[in-house]
């Protein structure tokens, strides 16, 4: 299941936003991930919520979801309507149907309460969404506050109120919904080739960053090796533990929905996945998307970041810019090719507003000396360069800090 398009009427901060996703093809590269930039508040994760009720929508009623303040409202005492349209095209694990059409429709209720009025689905196209164990209609998705699960024993069944393919994304609407541990469901796989893909999967999507997963796990706790040492992944820090809960997560689903005799990698599927960057450090955001692709170039990646390093991974085909328009929020494939460019370029560009790469302090003090030195002051002049060049003190084992920095004498002496 991939999505091909999608329509939203009155979805929170949108008003209307229409989109359209090229297919997934493993010729080109990244044809699989998309990417939403905006500032905070702009309305990405209420696009990764309005792909969820797209495709989810038939079910949502009865999974234990609480529609809450999702439809746009401008008037306290109107109850407007939120209308949700999407195009899907469908693989080998959905069905015989080549694509399927949805329609979700909500309302807003009294207070900040929404009801599901209708969703449409076509009726055989719909059937495997009630049926768990079916590996139809795959979707995924992790909110911004998404941690491991705590200690215990892993029970797919652990919460009745819930409809599994509602638990998979609950992430994306109710915080601090817990990850599925790797401890908690893998050492009780019996699976010997699933065992082992799941743990090469991890370690191909941990080898960037110089950590190993071993293969068995000591009292049932799975130890990563990192500068020598063997830690469970309760003691590692918050970025291994934030995204190797995810992964693990992820790789639990695609266990039980993936046909035993597919492998991992061709599962097919959409993920959605809020603030990707999270916790990690500027080393891994170079390469996550680039790994997460090619891991599963089968699986369709939506994200959304505040990272110059994950939007100059993704050509301009697959990023969106979502940003104010007046009272409501626009959607806008990215006009710019920024593939390749340094951070730096990336932050300076409309992509992130033109925001300057230098911290407040630094550009309100070279925008007020600069003003003073085209003015004529001498002091000002030789100040703004004495500015620019210390900047490069920092960097003084760097081969161009000597030149740069004798340049920045130079031109002060001249300056005198």
């Amino acid at each position: 299941m991939h999505l091909r398009s999608l329509e939203i009427q009155n979805l929170r901060v949108f008003k209307q936003a229409t989109l359209a996703f090229p297919p997934v093809d493993t010729n080109v590269p990244y044809s699989n991930v998309h990417l939403f930039l905006g500032t905070n508040g702009s309305g990405k994760t209420s696009l990764l919520r309005a792909i969820v009720l797209a495709a989810l929508g038939p079910i949502l009623p009865s999974s234990g979801m609480r529609p809450f303040s999702l439809v746009r409202r401008m008037d306290r005492g109107r109850r407007g309507k939120c209308v949700i349209g999407a195009a899907f095209s469908l693989g080998k694990q959905d069905g015989r149907s080549p694509q399927v059409r949805s329609t979700t429709t909500l309302q807003a209720m009294a207070g900040f309460n929404d009801k599901l009025l209708d969703a449409k689905f076509a009726p055989a196209a719909e059937k495997p969404l009630w049926d768990d164990d079916s590996p139809a209609y795959l979707v995924l998705g992790y909110g911004a506050t998404r941690l491991p699960e705590p200690e215990g024993t892993f029970s797919a069944k652990r919460d009745r109120s819930r409809m599994l393919r509602y638990q998979r994304i609950a992430g994306l609407f109710e915080e601090y919904v817990p990850l599925r541990a790797l401890r908690n469901w893998l050492p009780q796989y019996h699976d010997q080739q699933r065992h082992a893909q799941v743990v090469d999967l991890i370690n191909e999507l941990l080898q960037d960053v110089n950590v190993r997963l071993h293969r068995q796990p000591v009292d049932d706790e799975y130890l990563f090796e990192i500068r020598g040492s063997k830690l469970p992944l309760s003691a590692l820090s918050d970025g291994y533990r934030a995204y190797v809960g995810w992964i693990s997560d992820l790789l639990c689903h695609l266990c039980e929905s993936t046909p035993p005799t597919q492998s991992l990698r061709s599962s097919e599927g959409i993920v959605l996945i809020d603030e990707i960057d999270l916790h990690l450090h500027p080393q891994w955001q170079r390469v996550i998307i680039d790994r997460l692709s090619k891991t599963f170039p089968q699986l369709q990646f939506f994200v959304t970041s505040h990272s110059p390093l994950i939007a100059g991974t993704l050509p301009a085909a697959n990023t969106f810019i979502v940003q104010g328009s007046g009272k409501q929020a626009v959607v806008i494939p990215s006009p710019h090719e920024v593939f390749g460019w340094s951070a730096d370029q990336i932050l300076s560009s409309p992509l992130f507003a033109e925001t300057p790469p230098r911290n407040a302090r630094a550009v309100d003090v070279i925008r007020t000396t600069s003003v003073k030195a085209r003015k004529g002051d001498r002091q000002a002049a030789m100040d703004l360069m004495g500015v620019l060049a210390d900047g490069i003190d920092p960097l003084a084992n760097a081969p161009t800090a000597p030149r740069v920095a004798a340049t920045g004498r130079a031109l002060r002496g001249a300056a005198r």
